[in-house]
Parts: structure tokens; C-alpha cells; sequence
């Protein structure tokens, strides 16, 4: 009985506070590009790092190929593909070469991950006065740049993060990938991210929109080197460096496909799960506690509970519901996975187990078919959490 109230009381303080603060997270479709600022807009460098994406690079270059923001190019750095990504951009770049750079990497510098030395090798060949870094398989609208332009100017932004929606098909891919992203939401809380006398803070892969200067403040990627989880890492730098930075939804005009089955995202997690907990094992057990408590235990509580106390395991079942309702339509996600919550819960709980003691057993990570020990990732900076 104290246990149901307890969870119920705890979850109606959380829900309404969860609920809250997505609101005030506000979506990148209702800014108008400004007119007077497009007139003379500011130079923007978009750099991608591509690694065997022969399967999306294509589709998503041309979708950042026809932006109709007025002054931007795009560098595409090549990071050792053994794919056809390189010959793909190639064709790409001599039919829009006023637009489009290619640069192919054809070795990795020690102490560096691949990805964010990509990243850090464009971001030294541009001179754009903004500087964008996406992933490799983002489909944007034609106006996207230009709205996400005039917001950053219009609030005085360093830092603008945008949250894509899930171009995902697959049921139960979706209903984990929306039961994660709660879980994330929840820990990092991205409607803080414009409180500067928050600690909160935001870093999106997707999308990071960034003036060069506070990128220069922090020494680039530099300080991220050897973090797999760098777009947090990059978003937590900044805002501690004073960065003034603000999140918005991307949906209906950013668009990730993010996986393809439930299999390629328990894999895909492997490579940054330890790492975004800040190699702290200790964290993985708080973390299971808290999942099997407040997101398992309710929907079982009501085969075994009677009374009062099923009355409050219900409510509490009906605010997780709530809750997932409410932030997967700020994701694209369908709702009604809402059905099957416990269940996505326990998926999600499986799959971080998985990742670390993978991680563990192997002493490290493989990424982009390259191998990083734990103790050459432990090197950078443990985030604070």
C-alpha cells in the first residue's frame, strides 16, 4: 500500500512536471525565416562526417543540397568509407559543386574517434561564421536552415540543438525508441537547456546549429576527442563555457531514421551506453532500480494488489501511459505503443545491461570497424550527471 502511494505521488509530481517543461520546448516549423536577415545572412558551413552510408548519403544530401537559405555550403568529409559513399559523393559533388565539398580521409590519428576527427578536420576547413554538424542520414526540409538561422539570431543563440523525429517502421523498434527517448528526456531535461542558471544542457547528432566563436572557445571537438556519445558532450562543453544554448522539436522538418530493427539498435548501443553514463558501472544498477520501479512494478502490481492499493497502481499505470503519450508526439512516434510500456521498458533495461557487459567482456568498443579501449576512452573527461 505505501509502496503504490508512494510511486503514484512520485510519478503525478513527475508527470506534471514532464509535461510541463516539453511545453516550453518549442518547435522549429513555427519560426518564419526573416526576411530582413536573409537579405544578408550570415556565412554557415554545414559539415557531415560520412562512413559507409552508401545507403541514406545520397537522399540526405540532396534534401541539404536544396536548402533555400541563401548563404551556406556543405563539406562532407569521407572518413575512410570502404563503401560506395565516396563514389557516390564524388557524382554529387561534380553536379553541385558550388555547394557541395568533399574531403576523403584515408587514415585516423591516434586518440582520435573517427567521427569526431571527421568533424574537427571540416570544422578547420570552413570559415563560415555558423557552423552546423549533422549526421550522415538526416532528411531536411528546404526550409529548415533558414528557419533554424533566424531563431538562432533572433534569440541570440551560440547553441541551437534540434530534436528530429523517427522515420522508423518497425512496431517494436518504435515502441523501445520512444520508451528511450522518455527515459533521456527525463534525465536530461531539454527544456532547462535555456537556463543559464541551469545545469542542464542538450547536444543532438541530427542537428547542432553553433557560432564558430563558442566553438573556438572550447577548442573544438578537441576536449571530445575519444567520447562516442560527442553530440551530448559537445551541447555539456558549451553550455559550461557559457554558451547561451535552447532546443527545439524538429518535427515536420528534420527527419532520422535513426535504426532499422531492433537488432542494429541494441548493437548501435554498445558503442556510447558506457560512455554516456560516464564508465560508472554503480549507475547501471540505479538505473534498473528506477526503471523496474516506477515503470515495471506498477503494471505488475495490479495482478497482485487489491484495495486502495490497486486503485493507486492504476493511476499510476494511466500517468506512464500519459507520459509516453506526450513526449512520442513530440518525436513522431505513434502513441498508441503506449499499450505495451512495461514491456518496451524491460527491452530497453535488457539492452543497456547488454551494452555495457559487452562492453566489459571486450574491454572496450568497436565503432566504424575500429577498436578503442576503455582505457584510452576513459582518457577525456568524465561527464558530470
Amino acid at each position: 500500500m505505501l509502496l503504490s502511494l508512494f510511486i503514484f505521488l512520485s510519478l503525478s509530481t513527475l508527470t506534471f512536471l514532464f509535461v510541463k517543461g516539453l511545453k516550453q520546448v518549442g518547435y522549429l516549423r513555427q519560426v518564419l525565416p526573416s526576411e530582413a536577415l536573409l537579405k544578408n545572412p550570415p556565412r554557415l558551413s554545414l559539415i557531415i562526417a560520412a562512413r559507409n552510408e552508401e545507403k541514406k548519403i545520397e537522399a540526405a544530401i540532396k534534401s541539404l543540397i536544396n536548402q533555400d537559405y541563401p548563404n551556406y555550403h556543405l563539406l562532407v568529409i569521407n572518413d575512410r568509407s570502404t563503401d560506395n559513399t565516396g563514389k557516390i559523393l564524388s557524382r554529387l559533388a561534380k553536379d553541385h559543386g558550388e555547394k557541395l565539398q568533399v574531403h576523403n580521409l584515408q587514415k585516423l590519428p591516434v586518440g582520435w574517434l573517427g567521427k569526431n576527427h571527421a568533424l574537427q578536420y571540416g570544422l578547420k576547413h570552413s570559415q563560415g561564421d555558423l557552423v552546423l554538424l549533422m549526421d550522415a542520414d538526416i532528411l531536411a526540409e528546404p526550409s529548415t536552415l533558414s528557419r533554424a538561422v533566424t531563431y538562432l539570431e533572433k534569440q541570440q543563440l551560440d547553441h541551437l540543438p534540434i530534436l528530429p523525429t523517427f522515420g522508423m517502421q518497425d512496431f517494436w523498434l518504435q515502441a523501445v525508441a520512444g520508451f528511450f527517448v522518455l527515459f533521456l528526456n527525463f534525465l536530461l531535461r531539454p527544456w532547462k537547456a535555456k537556463d543559464p542558471k541551469s545545469k542542464a544542457y542538450m547536444g543532438v547528432g541530427a542537428f547542432n546549429l553553433i557560432r564558430r566563436q563558442a566553438l573556438e572557445k572550447i577548442g573544438g571537438l578537441q576536449s571530445i576527442r575519444l567520447r562516442p556519445d560527442e553530440d551530448l558532450r559537445l551541447g555539456q562543453k558549451l553550455k559550461e563555457s557559457g554558451a547561451r544554448q535552447e532546443v527545439l522539436w524538429g518535427k515536420g522538418l528534420l527527419q532520422v531514421e535513426w535504426y532499422h530493427s531492433l537488432k542494429e539498435m541494441m548493437d548501435g548501443l554498445v558503442k556510447n551506453t558506457y560512455a554516456g553514463m560516464g564508465f560508472r558501472f554503480y549507475l547501471l544498477l540505479i538505473l534498473s532500480l528506477v526503471v523496474l520501479t516506477w515503470d515495471v512494478w506498477p503494471f505488475t502490481a495490479l495482478m497482485v494488489s487489491q484495495g486502495l492499493a490497486w486503485y493507486f497502481n492504476l493511476a499510476s499505470c494511466f500517468l506512464l501511459f500519459l507520459l509516453y503519450q506526450q513526449n512520442a508526439s513530440t518525436q513522431g512516434l505513434p502513441s498508441y505503443h503506449a499499450l505495451v510500456f512495461p514491456i518496451s521498458a524491460l527491452i530497453f533495461l535488457y539492452m543497456i545491461w547488454r551494452a555495457i557487459l559487452i562492453t566489459l567482456k571486450q574491454g572496450g568498443v568497436h565503432w566504424r570497424e575500429t577498436f578503442y579501449s576503455l582505457e584510452e576512452l576513459k582518457k577525456t573527461e568524465t561527464p558530470n550527471l
